[in-house]
């Protein structure tokens, strides 16, 4: 099918046009827009003619830019708008390849109209029904259909709002903002959100003049309370309407009383809405505090009760966040506007009163915290009480409703003696306000509370509405206090009280005045003899002071003196760091620091620094015997290898050690130099963007893959034709894979071997290259050796053929699997060069219909039995003693693990433990390959750190890929399964909870530990655990009579020596005596017949 519109001619002729109007014009844009499919032809050719012709003509026949006059006349531009609009809403419709057409011939019209197509169109009604179809074409439940559709009208919104005529949007404001309701509406996920960013041009393209229309305002506070109910809880969709809240907000400040009033309950329901929306999660809090701030029902008060109830409903809501945003703020304000618009009238709503007490009943109640923990400061409950009732209270004051505040006033008398300063000042200020009027709120228990209150604070300002309303009653009460008076200072308290309500206070006080009269004339005599004493004071202080000048200025010389001795001491440790610095040789200068941290014997020192860098214990002994043998470590590292990869591998190895303290300096330092010199760009001609990796036995079949990639427009670079007279092989490889976007790896049994190649493929993991492994001939994968554990991540791609896959040229793989090799870099975003590409691989994306044959039962076991037999091969070149169990473990938790290798072998278990397994020039990779591939189960210790090592999930990776089984062992509390790439394969196994109890983890006893003992038993072979048992029993027999049988231990000793396994000098492990002596001989592999079929992990995917 072919998209093919009727004027689409590829021999248009040249003509002199003449510029078409009326009938002749709408003739020619219906030919433009009629579509339609045809049958047949050259796809390609044909799609080509389309795009190059189609925008060409429309641009020829129709648009003619250079008359502007005619671009603009009323009929030109209403015919190429409705044109511009058909070419957004037909998308959908036509196939994928050719949307690139319409978007095109769009793109014609807006640059004809100078990036402005919609301005200056006037006619409303021609304008309404543009919009119309957007809102259709958005209405849509499959829009958007791809992303080039959602990406098109992001672009062409904007210009779809950019009539700026003021006048003609008021006409149509109300279709306008129905298509912002369809955009908010809409569900989009993924980039399809970026959608929502548009919705600022529903107020950056609007005329300024349009935002003072109260009308206006109207439509978009109904649009945007509608909005809020609906919409799906996006974050930028509340954000750009409290945008067009404030811009309305801010042009309508001259009409704004008026325009609220008119539209008031609107804006409160707006309000209500969006605090709402916000505890649903929608992030509208600047929103809701904009419309809160002008909110007001002076007009509307019946539903002002219907408000306070859903108030009531959001303080009650524990999940609610008053915490977040300006929520707190718009509360606050809301609750405050209702209560002022609940004034101004005589008779009061009784049912209106009773909602607001329950409001301030909830907020007061004993129960209730008034500061926030977040903030530090009042919370909502607080900030109703301290800012609401003050005002309510006012409103009540001096009219017959007073009585319906007395529920509140017990609260009230018990916040007056709250420990926040700013909810006591309150609480009393409201008492203040009410006067002699608390005594219609206040029973005799309130005013007993009250003068208690006074007793405590001994003030008479707690009494803050006078005497005079103490009753006969309240006298009685405050006698019978002084009766039984604690205290002296409670006596004297009450009296004062009671000399206060009889009006004896002053005369007591003028009497006591006279009695101390005759007192403080003898103070006076006593003052003036101090101040003769303190002249005489004065005196001998002075003398003094000039004698401590003097001493000051002698110790004044002594500090000239130490300065000068200070410089002396600064120029000679100059001069010794000097001679430190020509004496490290290699090692930069921050090396002095890490000695300090690593030169302490510990478990993490630099002797384990010095094993993980690959040194021998020979080199170990000799920097041992140096005084400072982690420097002399540093100076041979440095002086062995480029300064840059030297402090790299460093760090890297300081970091698997858990030895942040001294990773920390390297990384600083590695930071610090980066700005010493602007890096220059490699002169590399022309790099080419894929690195082919092979051994040197299959360099033919290599120089085909490569002849064909650059068919297929990629440059390739391989050390045949790079090299040079004299070039340096490394440096040439090191450049190539710098400059390469990914690496093909040729993978075969060489491949694998090969130390060149195992150096290429670290450098590319290192650098962070995206690989692609080719597999050139039957093997197993991932291939044994130190590539296993980091090709375990990777799928490969077949690439030599089957009976029945050949082709009819050289090549030697399936033609798929070059179009899948094609596909994968195509993923990677590695493009081919158009202009080289030959014609063989023009369309290489069209799918190929490949026949899949399923082999017959005795095929397959053949197939079968050579993988078996390859694999066999494989166990016999690693020549290593298979373990029961494989320790995966973060070096944080080494520790730990050391004792639980310990409790495993003391148990007759064989293990495999790197720091036990690693000497002098061993590959790390190479030993945990055939650490894997000889257990019989895994121990995956799992911690946070754990998760996220590159080196443990590669240990995962591989074991997943060769389905051993894996017993997880929780050893921290996290999350399961933990978070990162590894969650793919643990989320599907039990683990062994080790978390709640981390003293086990040492003594590695009791009921969990029994739980990993009977899991690991279902994966060892019985006879080894018959052995173990045996083993067992004969030590318990051998500990009751141990004085009977020491001759016959000794010789089964030297039989067990005998028969025991040799070991490798570097690869024994390292057990204790007893372990040893009743260690059995390890079990060889299980049958290899049964990996190969289990050998590719579903999981296993290019991380």
């Amino acid at each position: 099918m072919h998209f093919r519109p009727k004027c689409v001619s590829a021999d248009f002729p040249e003509l002199d046009l003449l510029d078409l109007y009326g009938d002749s014009l709408q003739n020619v844009i219906g030919g433009f827009k009629e579509i339609f499919y045809v049958e047949g032809g050259n796809d390609s050719i044909y799609i080509d003619t389309v795009k190059r012709v189609y925008p060409d003509q429309l641009s020829t026949l129709v648009i003619r830019s250079d008359k502007e006059d005619r671009l603009r006349s009323p009929e030109v531009h209403r015919a190429l708008m409705d044109l511009f609009v058909f070419y957004l809403v037909q998308l959908p419709h036509v196939p994928d390849t050719l949307q690139t057409v319409l978007i095109r011939a769009q793109d014609k019209i807006y640059q004809a109209y100078h990036m402005q197509p919609f301005f200056g169109i006037q006619d409303a009604g021609f304008y309404r029904s543009q919009l119309l179809r957007v809102v259709d074409f958005i209405k849509d439940p499959k829009f958007p259909q791809n992303r080039q559709i959602c990406e098109t009208t992001y672009r062409k919104l904007p210009n779809i709002l950019q009539i700026k005529d003021g006048k003609m949007i008021a006409e149509v404001y109300a279709d306008i903002c129905q298509l912002l309701k369809e955009i908010s509406l809409k569900r989009l996920t993924g980039e399809n959100t970026d959608l929502l960013k548009k919705l600022d041009c529903f107020y950056k393209e609007i005329p300024i003049e349009c935002f003072k229309n109260p009308q206006i305002f109207e439509t978009w506070a109904a649009t945007s309370q509608e909005i809020l109910e609906k919409s799906p809880h996006e974050k930028i969709t509340g954000n750009e309407l409290a945008y067009t809240t404030d811009r309305f907000t801010d042009n309508l400040k001259p009409k704004l009383v008026k325009v609220f009033k008119d539209v008031e309950v609107e804006v409160a329901e707006l309000t209500m809405v969006t605090m709402e929306a916000f505890g649903k999660g929608v992030a509208v809090d600047r929103l809701c505090r904009t419309a809160s701030e002008k909110m007001s029902l002076m007009n509307n008060k019946h539903l002002i009760k219907g408000y306070l109830e859903r108030f009531l409903c959001l303080l009650k809501n524990e999940d609610f966040d008053w915490d977040g945003g300006w929520i707190t703020t718009a509360g606050v304000d809301f609750f405050n506007n209702l209560i002022k618009s609940s004034g101004g009238d005589e008779v009061r709503d009784l049912e209106m009163d009773e909602a607001f007490i329950q409001v301030f009943l909830f907020c007061l109640s004993e129960d209730r915290e008034y500061i926030s923990l977040q903030r530090q400061h009042l919370n909502i409950f607080g900030l109703v009480a301290v800012a609401g009732l003050p005002q309510y209270t006012n409103l009540h004051t001096g009219k017959t409703t007073i009585g319906r505040l007395k529920p509140l006033f017990p609260h009230i008398q018990r916040l007056m003696d709250d420990d926040d300063e700013m909810i006591k000042t309150v609480m009393r200020t409201v008492t203040r306000i009410l006067g002699e009027e608390v005594t219609q709120l206040m029973d005799t228990q309130g005013m007993e509370n009250l003068i208690n209150l006074y007793i405590k604070e001994r003030d008479l300002a707690t009494l803050v509405f006078g005497t005079d309303i103490f009753t006969q009653k309240d006298k009685m009460y405050i006698e019978k206090i002084k009766e039984k008076g604690a205290s002296k200072t409670v006596t004297d308290l009450v009296e004062n009280l009671l000399n206060e309500l009889e009006g004896r206070s002053i005369a007591k006080v003028s009497k006591d005045v006279e009695e101390h009269s005759g007192q403080i004339e003898k103070l006076e005599i006593g003052v003036a003899g101090t101040k003769v004493v303190l002249k005489k004071v004065h005196r001998d202080v002075k003398e003094q002071g000039e004698e401590i000048e003097g001493v000051k200025q002698g110790l004044g010389e002594v500090n000239t003196r130490v300065d000068e001795v200070e410089m002396d001491v600064a120029d000679t440790k100059e001069r010794v760091e000097e001679v430190d610095k020509k004496t490290m040789s290699n090692a930069p200068i921050w090396s002095r620091d890490v000695t300090k941290l690593l030169n302490p014997e510990s478990e993490h020192d630099w002797r384990l620094l010095a094993s993980r860098l690959g040194y021998s214990p020979d080199d170990i002994r000799g920097w041992a015997t140096q005084s400072d043998p982690c420097m002399a470590l540093l100076s041979e590292w440095y002086a062995t290898h480029r300064t840059f990869e030297a402090s790299r591998g460093v760090l890297t190895i300081l970091q698997e050690m858990n030895r942040l303290d001294a990773a920390i300096i390297v990384e600083n330092a590695m930071k610090a130099a980066e700005g010493v010199v602007t890096d220059e760009p490699v002169d590399y001609p022309e790099p080419p963007e894929i690195f082919l990796s092979y051994q040197w036995g299959h360099q033919n079949e290599v120089k085909l893959i490569c002849r064909h990639l650059e068919m297929a427009g990629y440059k390739c670079w391989m050390d045949i034709g790079q090299m040079g007279g004299g070039d340096k092989l490394f440096e040439k490889i090191d450049s190539g894979i710098r400059a390469a976007k990914i690496v093909i790896s040729c993978v075969t049994e060489k491949y694998a071997k090969s130390p060149n190649c195992n150096r290429e493929v670290n450098l590319s993991v290192n650098l962070g290259k995206p690989m692609i492994p080719l597999l050139m001939e039957k093997m197993a994968w991932p291939p044994a050796g130190s590539m296993g554990p980091i090709f375990s991540e990777y799928l490969f791609i077949r690439f030599f053929q089957r009976p029945g896959e050949e082709t009819n040229d050289d090549r030697i793989w399936p033609a798929a699997k070059f179009t899948e090799l094609l596909m994968q870099m195509n993923c990677l975003k590695i493009m081919p060069d158009e202009e080289n590409i030959a014609t063989m691989y023009k369309n290489w994306w069209m799918p190929v219909v490949e026949e899949i044959v399923i082999p017959k039962r005795n095929e397959k076991k053949g197939e079968n039995k050579a993988a078996s037999s390859g694999q066999e091969n494989v166990n016999r070149e690693s020549q290593v003693v298979s373990p029961d169990v494989f320790i995966s473990y973060q070096w944080g938790k080494q520790k730990e693990i050391i004792a639980l290798f310990q409790r495993l072998t003391s148990l007759g278990f064989t293990c495999w433990l790197d720091i036990r397994q690693m000497g002098g020039g061993d590959s790390l990779y190479d030993k945990i390959d055939r650490g894997v591939r000889g257990c019989k189960v895994m121990l995956s210790s799992v911690t946070t750190k754990y998760a996220l090592s590159a080196n443990c999930r590669r240990e995962v990776s591989l074991a997943d890929a060769l389905k051993k089984p894996i017993i997880p062992l929780l050893m921290e509390k996290i999350d399961w399964p933990p978070t990162g790439p590894m969650s793919m394969v643990l989320t599907q196994l039990l683990y062994v909870n080790f978390s709640k109890d981390e003293s086990i983890q040492l003594s590695w006893e009791g009921k969990y530990f029994d739980e990993l003992l009977s899991k690991i038993k279902q994966h060892v072979p019985t006879a080894k655990i018959e052995e173990i048992q045996t083993n067992s029993s004969k030590q318990e027999k051998n500990t009751k009579d141990e004085n009977s049988v020491t001759n016959g231990n000794d010789q089964k000793q030297r039989k067990q020596e005998t028969e025991k396994p040799s070991y490798p000098e570097q690869e024994q492990p390292r057990v204790n005596e007893s372990s040893t002596k009743n260690s059995a001989n390890t079990v060889q592999n299980e049958d290899q017949q049964s990996q190969v079929d289990k050998k590719k992990s579903s999981t296993c995917s290019i991380l």
